[in-house]
């Protein structure tokens, strides 16, 4: 703005119930020569949910709040002003780089098939993991029973985060034919009744079967007999019927019950004619807390005591540069059960802080498809969130690291009926979770 006479400023910012946007516009004045000059406005990413921070009274930021805001999407929308007329146009966007150096990618300890394979020798693996110490408190734990027998690349590997007692961070916790299968059944199964999703809580009521099978097709929402209905011509833009194609819900899929639904207004879960969570989904997260606590982890049987029995949980379904604000899961009546967290798709970043926003410190880790997050303990009640989600070949010039959608797990995908399934997954970040509520 130097080059500017008497630049000024002003902030507006906007809000609603999807998106978090926030516009800095700058009002400059003409320039004498007459030439056209370029002005830029930054625009924030948009979230799943709203943040309590935008709405919060204080001026005072929270130590979580500002780590969402450190990693949160920002664009630079450049606008380009004729200086005679006035006149402004778009001319482009560019997005603002964040720094992840201080955020932990065990990725960089092991390789993962998503991102190029470093051949590290125990002494840098050392160094790797004094790293990780000093940036977070982090601490690989052996991984129990038999999968610490697995081959070294897709070994699970267990890492205890220390600054909050009880969380663990577990790499290929998941294989990759589970990972296709769980993408497939959230993704195909989970959208249909008696599942509850966003577009239920929107439309007051489900949509009509098959959204998937629809949205392959090229269908559209016929709300007037909920059904779908295929066009002669395709829609003009602005008539309405392009949020009406089932590409586009698909497209704006947001989450999706796994079990019992949850009654914000009442705080409880609706376990009564609740439907069964699918045994995919209990099997992985069993698998996983096997991984982190050894057999007891693991079903018994029926009548005796169980470790872990989940019967509710959540699908989140996320596009790049979505957001979920910090938040705690506090609404089970039996909080000493721990919860598993899946993560399928896309790369993330993960917030992890204390009982409290304001304290620190916050953790941040790059969370990859098939690992998984344990919260147990003392965590069970801390703050987490994801103020980032990556798309697919993202690349950090300031840090040379790119993000991908794994190779390894888009070779699984190989006939074609998988294909418009793939290109699903290869656009969306999937966080599977399950809670024991009893």
């Amino acid at each position: 703005l130097s080059s500017f006479s008497s630049p000024s400023a002003y902030l507006c910012e906007t809000q609603n119930t999807t998106k978090n946007i926030t516009y800095l516009h700058h009002a400059l004045n003409k320039k004498d020569d007459g030439r056209t000059t370029t002005m830029y406005s930054s625009v924030a990413g948009k979230n799943n949910t709203f943040d309590d921070e935008t709405t919060n009274t204080s001026t005072t930021k929270n130590a979580f709040s500002l780590a969402e805001k450190k990693y949160r999407l920002k664009v630079i929308e450049t606008i380009r002003v004729d200086a005679k007329t006035g006149r402004r146009r778009k001319s482009g966007k560019l997005v603002e780089e964040i720094d992840v150096s201080e955020t932990i990618d065990f990725d960089e300890c092991v390789g993962h098939e998503s991102s190029v394979v470093m051949r590290v020798s125990k002494l840098k693996e050392e160094e790797k993991k004094q790293t990780f110490k000093a940036k977070g408190g982090v601490e690989e734990v052996a991984a129990f029973s038999r999968f610490a027998n697995a081959p070294s690349r897709e070994r699970p590997r267990v890492w205890k985060l220390l600054d909050h007692p009880g969380a663990y961070y577990v790499q290929n916790a998941l294989d990759l034919r589970e990972q296709r299968e769980l993408i497939m059944h959230c993704v195909k199964i989970l959208p249909e009744r008696p599942n509850k999703t966003n577009h239920w809580q929107r439309l007051g009521k489900p949509l009509p079967a098959d959204l998937y099978r629809a949205a392959k097709a090229g269908l559209y929402l016929n709300e007037e007999e909920n059904g779908w209905m295929e066009l002669e011509k395709p829609p003009k833009r602005g008539d309405g019927m392009e949020s009406r194609a089932a590409r586009h819900l698909l497209r704006k899929l947001r989450w999706a019950t796994v079990g019992a639904p949850f009654d914000w207004t009442k705080r409880v879960y609706e376990e009564e004619r609740a439907p069964e969570v699918d045994e995919r989904i209990k099997r992985a997260c069993v698998k996983t807390l096997e991984i982190v606590f050894g057999k007891e982890a693991a079903f018994v049987e029926k009548g005796e005591d169980k470790f872990f029995d989940g019967q509710v949980g959540l699908a989140n379904f996320y596009a790049p540069g979505d957001t979920l604000n910090g938040h705690v899961d506090d609404a089970e009546m039996n909080l000493s059960k721990p919860i598993a967290s899946l993560s399928l798709g896309l790369p993330a970043i993960f917030l992890l802080g204390q009982k409290s926003k304001a304290l620190k410190p916050v953790t941040a880790l790059i969370v990859r498809s098939g690992d998984a997050i344990v919260l147990s303990g003392e965590s069970r009640t801390m703050f987490h969130g994801v103020p980032r989600v990556f798309s697919d070949g993202e690349t950090l010039m300031s840090s040379s690291k790119t993000f991908r959608f794994p190779e390894a797990l888009e070779r699984a995908f190989d006939d074609d009926d998988d294909e418009f399934l793939l290109n699903f997954a290869k656009r969306t970040r999937i966080n599977l979770s399950l809670r024991d509520v009893r």
